[in-house]
């Protein structure tokens, strides 16, 4: 039987019909899969960069709780070489402002926030900063262990409080526990001084009152100031924040010491190392706190910042050759425990958000 040339032509059109068809279909099939791997691959390296953004944020924190604690080393030494607070802040506003205006003006920084609002919020933290330094190291007749005491343990619950109140944050269960248990170790490491040492004659009377008010008030601002950073996010540079700050510092310094001889001019050897270092450690932290504040919610950070209690105790065994006791371990293990499940579920918690 012969097949007409129609027909043969109908059939292989019809083949190269149905070959033309599996290969565009392959084709899918392949794409399909490239675009299953390609949004596996997404996703992977979405889950790797938060979790590292996490850590970082983690050891930002850790970091710059070290910092303040070798910052507040060297101004004891700094007030032990008979240097008053205010000066201190003078040297550190004026150091910051004049180191930073060059860096601004070479990389073409913004020195104003785009926003008012940004610009209200940066002006409100180089105030609280600059308020918290003069006030925190207010101690005249009252015992260092206390006021430390009292700052160290009240941070975290007005920045608990307030990230709550203000940023809308959920106030769970954990923060709360965690909180707890750093106020509780807090107070071992200083021998529960500020809660049963009533008798104390350092904190008799209405001067005693008066540094403990200013010493919440301190803790207040700090803690306000974190929750402000919490709030800027990424929108105004660290750069520019760390200006604010040392620029406000040196202005509210400088009117303050007009009333009060600036006595710098001839400093010992150790007075000007004591200074040196507290320019170094201060700066760094506040560059540390700020960008650890990009990467963690304030309570968090406020917790982690607390190792700051732990690294002074090792300083004040190490430098100051203080005796250990079984309470000051206890405490130190309970703040680093409470720091570490803080860090822990922080990680927890951003893997199951982009999971």
């Amino acid at each position: 039987m012969q097949t007409s040339d129609s027909e043969l032509f109908k059939f292989n059109e019809e083949s190269l019909s149905s070959e033309d068809g599996g290969n565009v279909t392959n084709q899918r099939s392949r794409s399909g899969k490239d675009n299953i791997e390609n949004g596996k691959e997404t996703t992977l390296r979405g889950r790797w960069s938060v979790l590292i953004m996490t850590l970082g944020g983690i050891i930002i924190s850790l970091v710059c709780g070290a910092c303040i604690a070798f910052a507040s080393l060297f101004t004891v030494l700094a007030e032990s070489d008979d240097i008053r607070n205010t000066e201190i802040c003078v040297v550190c506003g004026v150091f910051a402002t004049t180191i930073l205006t060059p860096y601004i003006a070479i990389f073409k920084q913004e020195l104003l926030p785009k926003t008012l609002k940004d610009t209200l919020l940066t002006l409100g933290i180089g105030v609280l900063a600059t308020y918290a330094s003069l006030t925190i190291q207010y101690d005249p007749g009252v015992s260092i262990g206390n006021i430390t005491a009292l700052l160290l343990a009240s941070t975290p619950v007005f920045t608990l409080f307030l990230e709550c109140l203000m940023l809308r944050k959920a106030c769970n269960i954990g923060d709360v526990l965690f909180t707890f248990c750093s106020v509780i170790g807090i107070f071992l490491i200083i021998n529960f001084q500020l809660i049963i040492d009533f008798t104390d004659t350092t904190i008799q009377g209405d001067h005693g009152l008066f540094a403990f008010g200013l010493t919440l008030t301190a803790s207040f601002s700090i803690a306000l100031g974190h929750v402000l950073g919490r709030a800027l996010g990424g929108r105004v540079h660290v750069i520019t924040i760390m200006f604010f700050i040392g620029a406000t510092r040196a202005i509210v310094s400088i009117v303050l010491l007009l009333s009060i001889p600036f006595r710098l001019s001839a400093l010992s050897s150790n007075a000007a190392g004591s200074l040196i270092g507290i320019l170094i450690f201060s700066q760094l932290a506040t560059w540390l706190r700020f960008n650890g504040l990009r990467l963690n919610e304030a309570t968090t950070f406020a917790l982690l910042a607390n190792v700051q209690v732990v690294i002074s105790y090792i300083l004040d065994r190490t430098v100051f050759h203080l005796h250990v006791t079984t309470t000051d371990f206890v405490g130190a293990g309970m703040v680093l425990i409470s720091s570490g499940l803080v860090a822990l579920i922080n990680t927890a918690e951003n893997k199951k958000a982009n999971k």
